[in-house]
């Protein structure tokens, strides 16, 4: 990762290894570890919390996105009264691409606040790491709502795409689980890509100082 360099394609790959960490856990949960580097440098080099809210939302949509896939289990629609496999299809697909971008909002409120409130030192994993936990929680307890029906229940129940689930399959993270559940291992995730992010942006630094 090269902060000099930085491109929307890296943003994307962080997408794809949280999407992979969270769906094929067992095999790639580690990718959860540096899945938010890339966007740590975008919220950096933003130049605005605006843009910045508008850099998670992407990212988040692509995130949601993965994490949503099996919606489209639910093809051919038939029990729900869709005979066409066309009308069916686009049936599903909006609805699978509506939660995406719901769901993203909130990936963006995080970078808002995040690129509002960062101090440019070490107390930044912390705000970064605090921040997601209350936008996982605040995510999970709004689509509750937004997919309240018959027999549901209004509350945090919406947890799909949390951080912390990949983390469970580590001996070291699944140690911290009963402290703080899928919370606590969100945090603790949060903040070790934050930790990457600091070392590759300090070597980033230094071969620049070094070209100069």
């Amino acid at each position: 990762f090269n902060a000099s360099r930085f491109s929307p394609a890296l943003l994307f790959l962080g997408a794809v290894f949280y999407i992979l960490a969270y769906n094929e856990p067992k095999n790639f949960w580690f990718l959860s570890l540096i899945a938010i580097i890339p966007v740590f440098f975008a919220l950096e080099r933003a130049s605005s919390p605006r843009l910045a809210f508008w850099l998670g939302s992407f990212w988040g949509t692509a995130v949601s996105a993965g994490v949503l896939i099996w919606f489209w289990g639910a093809y051919p629609p038939v029990w729900a009264g869709l005979e066409s496999p066309l009308w069916g299809g686009l049936a599903i697909f909006l609805i699978w691409l509506l939660s995406s971008v719901i769901l993203a909002v909130f990936f963006g409120f995080w970078a808002f606040f995040f690129k509002t409130l960062s101090k440019n030192d070490w107390r930044d994993a912390l705000i970064a790491s605090s921040l997601w936990v209350i936008g996982e929680f605040a995510r999970a307890f709004f689509f509750s709502l937004v997919s309240l029906g018959s027999g549901g229940a209004i509350g945090p129940y919406w947890t799909f795409g949390f951080l912390g689930y990949p983390l469970i399959w580590s001996k070291f993270f699944i140690a911290l689980a009963p402290f703080g559940g899928v919370y606590l291992l969100g945090f603790a995730g949060v903040a070790i890509n934050f930790l990457f992010f600091s070392i590759l942006r300090a070597e980033d630094k230094l071969n620049l100082l070094r070209r100069i």
